[in-house]
């Protein structure tokens, strides 16, 4: 094939994909892709207040206890127990875990976890680090509520005669 043919061809076809990919966009609206969008959106009116429950949850010696130590306490409820946000205010809930034990062999830690789940308890095994070798840890539940958390190791404790903590999760 000639050279200047073979030019020739190669220009007309970068020529044509050029136009497929930029002659849409000039026959395109402006206002369609654009990825913002200006709403109007009223402002809220002065007169405004939201609806609000006849009867107001009571609050529990525990949870009077938690706000008379300055910690923000959520005023709604999730699944009856009422969240309370961690005192360095990233607005994470804090929640609780029971640690029933740590082992050095994962056999072993399977072994009590799945005692605690045919008992009942949402039990799980937690892998990390210890000062020698990888630790592998027990732990039954998260729950919300620290109290009932402390039931649960309780329940735990006069069950399998297991010295139990309660500690923060995550």
């Amino acid at each position: 094939m000639d050279p200047l043919l073979k030019q020739r061809l190669v220009g007309a076809m970068v020529i044509a994909s050029l136009a497929t990919i930029f002659l849409p966009m000039l026959f395109e609206d402006s206002d369609i892709g654009s990825e913002f969008h200006d709403f109007d959106i009223p402002e809220i009116p002065v007169d405004f207040k939201p609806e609000r429950s006849a009867t107001r949850p009571s609050t529990s010696e525990s949870e009077a206890t938690v706000l008379a130590q300055d910690s923000v306490s959520f005023p709604d409820r999730i699944n009856g127990v009422s969240g309370q946000l961690d005192q360095k205010g990233s607005g994470r809930l804090t929640a609780w875990v029971i640690q029933v034990g740590s082992f050095s062999k994962a056999e072993n830690a399977n072994r009590l976890r799945d005692k605690l789940r045919h008992a009942g308890f949402p039990a799980y095994v937690e892998s990390g680090n210890g000062t020698a070798s990888t630790l592998f840890r027990v732990r039954v539940g998260p729950e919300l509520d620290q109290d009932r958390a402390r039931i649960q190791r309780d329940q735990i404790s006069t069950k399998f005669s297991i010295k139990a903590i309660v500690v923060s999760y995550p």
